[in-house]
């Protein structure tokens, strides 16, 4: 069973995720799988995949520029190359 606020409240103070579970779905669908389930590398490394990719999307919205220079960079630190 995905338990992603046990690892979250290793690391993160409570409140810093204030209020993001007021957010509408249509906003937060896209980060579900961003959610660690475990503190294993191989899903640390697939959720950390999906938030960069999210990030990317989001950074497109807004500057298409910044995007393309920060694009080659995320997605090789995220092992997406």
């Amino acid at each position: 069973m995905c338990r992603p606020w046990r690892a979250c409240a290793t690391i993160c103070p409570p409140s810093k995720g204030r209020g993001m579970d007021r957010l509408p779905p249509e906003v937060t669908a896209s980060l579900t799988g961003a959610l660690v389930c475990s503190l294993g590398a191989s899903e640390l490394r697939r959720a950390f995949s999906v938030a960069s990719a999210a990030l990317l999307a989001e950074t497109e919205m807004v500057d298409a520029e910044l995007t393309s220079r920060l694009s080659g960079p995320v997605r090789e630190l995220a092992g997406q190359s």
